[in-house]
C-alpha cells in the first residue's frame, strides 16, 4: 500500500470514529434528556451536570420547563405523581453536588437534610458563622455589653442578640444598617436577627438571618465534663459531615475568636446558633436563584419547595452549630 492510500485510509477511519462519536454523544444526550409525558426529567441530578460540565442550555430549559409545570400544580393544588416526587426529591439531592463543589458546604448539607432528614435536627460546622464579619463583630459587641453587667452575682447567664437591652446598649451601636455596609459587613436588624454579609456566599446560602446566642458559665469540675462531652459530641457531629471538607482542605476558623472565648478568667463563652430550615408557602411569590453555570440560572419558587412538605417529599427541620 502507497503513502497516499495509506493517508486515505486512515483519513476514512478517523472521520469514522468521529461520526460515531457524534452519535454517541447525540444518543447518550436523548438519552439524558429523556422525559415522560407531562415533562418531567428522568435524569436531573446529570442534566444539572450536564449544564455545569458543558453549558447546555437545552437542559436547563427542560429543568425549569419541569418546575414551571411543578408550581403550577402546587398552586392549584393538583397531585402529585411518584415522578414529580422523585424528580423534586433528586432535584434538591443534586444541590448538595453543586453546592459542594462551588464551596457551600452547609448550603449543600442542609438541602440534601431537607428531603433525607425526616425533620431530625442538624448540627452544622462552626466555621461559616466564625468566619462572618457581622458574626464577629456581634459576638465583641456581646462580650462588651457583658462587661458593663454585674455578671458575677450569677454562675450562669445568657443573652440573646435579640435582647432589647443589647441592642439599645452603646455596645451595639455601630451594628446597626447605618453605620455598615450590607455587601461586606452585614448588620443587625432591629429585632436582633444578623443579616449575613452578602459578598460572604458560603454563610448567606446557609443562613442569611439568624440570632446569635451566648452563654457564659463560671468553670466548675462539673462544668469541665460538660465542655469535654460537647466537645466531643461537636467533633463527632463535625467529622460525620466533615470528610469531605477535611479532603478539601477547608481550615479552621477558631483563632479568628480566640479572644472571645472568656468573659474573665472565671467565666468561659460558649456561642450557639439556631434555626429553622423551612420555605415560605404560596401565595408568596418568593423564589430562589440557582446559578448552575455561566450565564444559566434557575428559578425555584419558595412556595414549590414548601410544597414538598405537604405531598411527604421533604421536612422542615431545625438546625443549629456551637462554638
Amino acid at each position: 500500500m502507497g503513502s497516499g492510500q495509506l493517508q486515505q485510509a486512515a483519513d476514512t477511519a478517523a472521520k469514522s470514529i468521529s461520526g460515531l462519536a457524534q452519535s454517541l454523544e447525540a444518543l447518550a444526550l436523548s438519552a439524558l434528556q429523556s422525559k415522560n409525558k407531562d415533562g418531567i426529567p428522568s435524569y436531573p441530578i446529570a442534566n444539572m451536570g450536564n449544564i455545569h460540565l458543558r453549558g447546555d442550555k437545552s437542559s436547563a430549559a427542560l429543568l425549569q420547563s419541569a418546575i414551571d409545570h411543578l408550581t403550577t400544580k402546587a398552586k392549584t393544588s393538583q397531585p402529585f405523581t411518584e415522578d414529580d416526587k422523585e424528580f423534586m426529591k433528586s432535584l434538591f439531592e443534586s444541590f448538595w453536588y453543586g453546592g459542594t463543589f462551588k464551596g457551600y458546604y452547609e448550603a449543600a448539607i442542609l438541602a440534601n437534610h431537607y428531603v433525607n432528614g425526616a425533620g431530625a435536627r442538624l448540627f452544622i460546622n462552626p466555621d461559616c458563622y466564625i468566619d462572618s464579619v457581622i458574626v464577629r463583630d456581634t459576638m465583641t459587641a456581646m462580650v462588651n455589653y457583658l462587661k458593663t453587667q454585674n455578671y458575677t452575682s450569677s454562675n450562669h447567664l445568657e443573652l440573646k442578640s435579640s435582647n432589647p437591652q443589647f441592642l439599645n446598649s452603646p455596645s451595639a451601636n455601630g451594628l446597626k444598617r447605618q453605620h455598615r455596609k450590607l455587601n461586606s459587613q452585614g448588620h443587625v436588624l432591629p429585632g436582633g436577627a444578623l443579616l449575613s454579609e452578602q459578598d460572604n456566599l458560603r454563610l448567606k446560602n446557609a443562613d442569611h438571618r439568624f440570632f446569635l446566642k451566648v452563654t457564659a458559665r463560671k468553670g466548675s469540675i462539673s462544668q469541665s465534663f460538660y465542655d469535654a462531652c460537647t466537645s466531643v459530641k461537636n467533633t463527632w457531629n463535625n467529622g460525620l459531615q466533615g470528610n469531605i471538607h477535611s479532603a478539601l482542605g477547608i481550615g479552621d476558623a477558631q483563632n479568628s475568636v480566640e479572644n472571645l472565648k472568656n468573659l474573665d478568667d472565671d467565666y468561659a463563652l460558649y456561642w450557639s446558633v439556631e434555626s429553622l430550615y423551612d420555605f415560605e408557602p404560596f401565595p408568596k411569590s418568593y423564589f430562589t436563584n440557582l446559578p448552575i453555570s455561566t450565564g444559566v440560572t434557575l428559578k425555584l419558587p419558595d412556595g414549590l419547595s414548601h410544597h414538598l412538605t405537604k405531598v411527604g417529599v421533604a421536612s422542615d427541620f431545625y438546625y443549629y452549630s456551637e462554638w
